[in-house]
């Protein structure tokens, strides 16, 4: 990727990003108590999963294993811990805010996970990878995303079968 068409991402994801941080200024997320609780506790989960993962990681990293790349563990560790946010918080109805539609957000991280999964494929059969990173990254983010997927539609499930119990 040339000059011209990086710096054209980045004033994208820059102008993207500073969008998202003034549009709906005024609207705050509008959680109840319960969904506080369950967020706090999924916090607590992630934290304890991201600093488990890191303590794996340095005493693999002890012995100086030569496929063990640290960085890259530290982002896949991160990666776990916010999915591990996620799925509990989904479950037990704490990630979406009271005034939020739930809606065709699935789709959306369908969407992205499979872009995500054949963008780390596409570089193992192709042999375009720069790095291990081109390959790896993205295949953990999809599965990431595609976990979150199950994890919607599963909710769904649980919601309309309680809807049909009552």
């Amino acid at each position: 990727m040339d000059t011209v068409t990086r710096i054209i991402l980045c004033v994208f994801i820059l102008g993207g990003i500073i969008a998202l941080l003034f549009m709906n200024r005024s609207k705050g997320a509008n959680y109840d108590e319960r969904q506080l609780l369950y967020r706090g506790r999924a916090v607590s989960l992630a934290f304890g999963t991201l600093i488990t993962f890191l303590g794996i990681v340095l005493l693999l990293n002890t012995p100086d294993l030569p496929w063990l790349d640290v960085p890259m563990f530290v982002i896949i560790g991160i990666i776990l811990s916010l999915t591990v946010f996620i799925v509990y918080s989904i479950l037990h109805d704490a990630y979406f805010s009271t005034i939020t539609k739930k809606g065709s957000g699935g789709i959306f991280f369908f969407i992205i996970a499979f872009l995500n999964f054949f963008n780390g494929i596409r570089h193992v059969f192709s042999n375009t990878a720069e790095d291990i990173y081109d390959i790896v990254l993205p295949v953990v983010i999809g599965t990431m995303l595609l976990v979150v997927c199950a994890t919607l539609l599963y909710k769904r499930h649980l919601d309309k079968k309680e809807l049909d119990e009552d």
